[in-house]
């Protein structure tokens, strides 16, 4: 994949848009100085149109235009698509750059309202919609159910709680990787909680499910470690065999207290 020039930010803003006298709504997964991805329930754009986009922020709409770079398709359906924003205008510029710096602004925008499916097999967790076999159990897509609750985040003010703490996964993101020098990639190191989670029996982390966001791909899954030992720690690291910019989802699976998500750029 290409490297981008700029770092793309994770969100889940709705976005009204304009393209040949026909209006449509999407919803926008990541945003930059220079693009962003918009996923629909269809797509009705075809490649290399131009299109107006409109954002409703809190007190004005932020109005952007925008060519069609890709479109993504799920089975026989485009569902997504990526977007190069034409000349962008020095308000969406200064909006790019408090999402970078306002950490509290940042956070409330990833903070998602998240779309999930899990596998009634593997508890394996889709999101936007539930694909036609798990990439983890090949299970079929009955097996999907909705569930808004499959995923449990932090709170939106950033402090969390004692469970939080031994919950929420820890990433951390080396571009100089050493686990295997001989390619120039990236190394993405996975602890569960900042506070220590026990493997015990009634309590313990199952696995840990790794998924890669950018302009190509939508969230997918990429691996999984699975535990079953009480030998082992709830950490695990991925090795991406390209350096590429994007976002990391890790997801890990309590016994007990349910799957918990954190995400982060590279």
């Amino acid at each position: 994949m290409e490297k981008r020039a700029f770092e793309r930010i994770p969100t889940s803003m709705k976005a009204d848009l304009q393209c040949a006298g026909t209006e449509h709504h999407g919803t926008i997964r990541n945003l930059s100085e220079n693009g962003m991805f918009i996923s629909m329930k269809k797509t009705f754009f075809p490649f290399d149109s131009h299109l107006g986009i409109s954002i409703p922020l809190r007190e004005e709409r932020l109005d952007v235009h925008g060519r069609v770079s890709r479109l993504v398709e799920r089975g026989d359906i485009y569902d997504g698509i990526g977007v190069e924003i034409l000349q962008p205008p020095p308000a969406y510029l200064e909006f790019i750059n408090r999402l970078k710096w306002n950490p509290a602004k940042r956070l409330k925008t990833t903070a998602r309202e998240l779309k999930t499916f899990i596998c009634g097999i593997c508890n394996h967790v889709a999101f936007d919609f539930a694909p036609i076999e798990c990439p983890v159990c090949h299970a079929s897509i009955e097996n999907f159910e909705k569930n808004p609750e499959a995923v449990k985040k932090p709170a939106e003010d950033g402090t969390l709680s004692e469970i939080e703490k031994k919950h929420v996964p820890i990433i951390t993101v080396l571009k100089e990787p050493r686990l295997v020098p001989e390619r120039q990639g990236i190394d993405i190191h996975i602890r569960v909680g900042e506070v220590e989670h026990l493997m015990e029996k009634e309590d313990y982390i199952t696995f840990i499910d790794f998924y890669f966001d950018d302009l190509h791909v939508n969230r997918k899954c990429l691996g999984r470690v699975s535990f079953m030992c009480r030998r082992m720690q709830p950490a695990a690291t991925f090795h991406l065999n390209t350096q590429t910019s994007g976002i990391i989802t890790i997801l890990s699976n309590c016994c007990a207290h349910g799957s918990w998500i954190a995400e982060a750029n590279i």
